[in-house]
């Protein structure tokens, strides 16, 4: 019986964006290290033949030095045990420019036969000979659909991707069993709403371009919730909760039984998160107010806490004021591992009658602007910059 587990996204390195707390760059990087370890540990105790990793092992593509020692002293004792790893780059621990040398490239010629690594598509599918079968194994890593596009001179990624996986299925020799590992975005998949900007340029592969039929199981990494596409096509999801985004997403790695075509989900544990709002109004004790709402809910020792603050101003001055007695009642009291706090200012706004003034597009170009900055001045420049842009164009256009 061939069996193999099937991970994705361990992100380790991982940069804490707005976190309080002590030490809690450490802290997280230890979340993602640790559940590193439940999967490879898991693999070494259960009669698993082949680990599939797709994609983003690192958080970028100079790691930490001490995630990369990790994850080739685990690598090694893998080997050591004669379990196969097939790993790929994603888009995060992929190399920048061609000329680039990155932590990635000792893996492509360190000659290990149970670890294989592509950093780009080869020119020929994997062939590996495990538990008796021989496994036809063709491998995606993330291409940069702005560099096809740049060096190419063309957009049409989607078939660039279908055309490379049916030219690698052309060259398989007859196998007991063909395995596909990509890091794309796929149609139809899904993720947490907030999370679906950050991919709001990147090409969707549809389904069909995966030749879906022709393969006993298709590996995906890149979306970080696990989720089935397809009875045999599967996102593994990250490891860990990346961000607040994923704070509802609980975390797996699958198991796949190819005889019986049986696919496990083994849950990892996570650190918890929670988002406590709290409007500001005159008069109130915002101390108190904060640990009604820590009480209510129920704040357990090590979570991360993102509070969102609403108020006018001069409110928003007085909660910045006793900010670091809230800091001390979250470290001191709850033992909470990091937080975060988000500001809107809230502005009381006056209309005016029709009568009394005509609202001209240049002020309702104001109004909206605040509205985008307000709201979105936490997303990526690149969203910003393109609402306000579409804004312009909306009311230029007239009619």
């Amino acid at each position: 019986m061939t069996r193999i587990l099937h991970t994705s996204d361990f992100h380790l390195g991982l940069t804490v964006r707005g976190l309080r707390g002590y030490s809690i760059e450490e802290v997280r990087r230890e979340d993602l290290r640790r559940n590193m370890r439940i999967i490879f540990e898991y693999a070494w105790k259960n009669n698993i033949d082949l680990i599939i990793i797709s994609g983003d092992i690192f958080h970028r593509s100079t790691p930490n030095p001490r995630d990369f020692t990790l994850f080739n002293e685990l690598l090694l004792e893998t080997e050591r045990r004669g379990i196969y790893t097939v790993f790929i780059s994603g888009n995060h621990d992929r190399r920048v420019s061609p000329e680039e040398r990155v932590y990635m490239d000792i893996f492509t010629g360190r000659g290990k036969p149970y670890s294989i690594f592509h950093s780009a598509i080869p020119d020929e599918p994997i062939i590996l000979n495990v538990a008796d079968r021989k496994l036809g194994i063709i491998p995606i890593p993330y291409i940069s659909y702005r560099r096809y596009r740049a060096i190419t001179g063309k957009s049409d990624y989607s078939r660039f991707i279908m055309d490379e996986i049916g030219r690698l299925l052309s060259r398989l020799e007859k196998c007991d069993y063909k395995l596909l590992i990509c890091h794309i975005l796929i149609k139809g998949c899904r993720f947490t709403d907030t999370y679906v900007e950050r991919y709001i340029d990147e090409p969707y592969i549809p389904i069909n371009y995966l030749y879906p039929d022709r393969f006993d199981y298709i590996a995906l990494g890149h979306v970080h919730l696990n989720q089935r596409l397809r009875e045999n096509i599967f996102y593994a999801g990250s490891i860990e909760r990346i961000d607040f985004s994923e704070i509802n997403d609980e975390k797996y790695f699958n198991i796949i039984d190819l005889e019986h075509r049986k696919v496990e989900r083994i849950e990892l544990p996570c650190r918890s998160m929670h988002r406590v709002r709290l409007t500001l109004q005159p008069n109130i004790d915002i101390i108190e107010s904060i640990r009604e709402l820590l009480a209510k809910a129920d704040i357990q020792r090590g979570s991360l806490i993102r509070f969102e603050i609403y108020g006018n101003r001069e409110e928003i001055k007085k909660f910045d004021k006793i900010t670091p007695k809230i800091d001390d009642i979250l470290l001191e009291e709850y033992k909470v591992a990091g937080y975060s706090y988000t500001k809107e200012t809230i502005y009381g706004v006056k209309r005016p009658s029709v009568e009394a003034e005509e609202l001209s597009p240049f002020k309702l170009k104001d109004v909206a602007k605040e509205f985008i900055y307000t709201h979105y001045r936490d997303r990526e420049k690149n969203i910003l910059s393109r609402a306000i842009k579409y804004l312009d164009e909306l009311l230029e256009g007239g009619d």
